[in-house]
């Protein structure tokens, strides 16, 4: 629309003009230097400090940086849909472009590693607030919890560390794969996520193979280890 009305307005007489806005720019565009080879990005570089919270303000708004870049100088970079903040040339944060005033936004993820420190804030801290999380998070940490409350809520907060590498559906595939075995620990998930694309072998089972449960094998002789162990001695 804009585009157009521009167009329209070329067929115009200015004040005090005899030929139209087009007549005039045609003469006038063999003067004009050429357009850039690349094409204007639209967005604005800055320069911002993050707080004592890790939160960098911009444009009135206050958005969450890793908990590990609090104190510290970034870069902004902010288009027209996102703002990305950059240390060393990497993107360590992203967030929604706001367009309106003193809102703050944050990202749980940045501040899991805080959760080592205050365990608490789980459940009291604003940037934990409202957490959207698949329910088998919210088994999971019943399950820990019912084993060492203590010891679980730690374990639990390790699980949620794994969020910093890996996508939020794919953690909840491990945890659920994992609450499905029944073995619940941080290094089963771990494992689980890692091995993704590895289902667990099920068990054998002889409940169908009647001919294969009358079978007997002979006991093995240990004695030939104690020999090797006097030979070594």
């Amino acid at each position: 629309m804009l585009e157009q009305r521009c167009r329209d307005d070329m067929k115009r007489v200015a004040s005090r003009q005899k030929r139209t806005i087009e007549e005039m720019f045609e003469e006038e565009k063999p003067s004009l230097r050429p357009l850039p080879e690349t094409e204007f990005e639209a967005r604005r570089r800055e320069l911002r400090h993050a707080n004592t919270l890790s939160l960098v303000r911009f444009d009135t708004n206050d958005d969450s940086v890793p908990s590990q870049h609090a104190n510290r100088e970034l870069t902004v970079v902010a288009g027209m849909d996102t703002v990305k903040f950059l240390t060393a040339g990497e993107v360590v944060a992203v967030h929604r472009r706001d367009w309106g005033k003193k809102e703050t936004h944050y990202n749980p993820i940045h501040d899991v590693r805080i959760l080592e420190r205050r365990p608490n804030a789980l459940d009291f801290g604003k940037p934990f607030a409202n957490w959207d999380l698949p329910e088998e998070f919210d088994t999971l940490r019943r399950r820990l919890k019912s084993v060492n409350k203590k010891q679980g809520q730690r374990d639990f907060i390790r699980v949620l560390q794994l969020l910093e590498q890996s996508p939020k559906a794919e953690l909840a595939a491990a945890i659920g794969r994992v609450l499905h075995q029944g073995c619940v620990s941080y290094d089963a998930i771990r494992f689980s996520l890692r091995d993704k694309g590895e289902l667990p072998l099920d068990l054998l089972t002889l409940d169908d193979r009647p001919h294969l449960q009358t079978v007997r094998l002979p006991l093995p002789n240990l004695d030939v280890y104690t020999s090797f162990a006097k030979e070594m001695t």
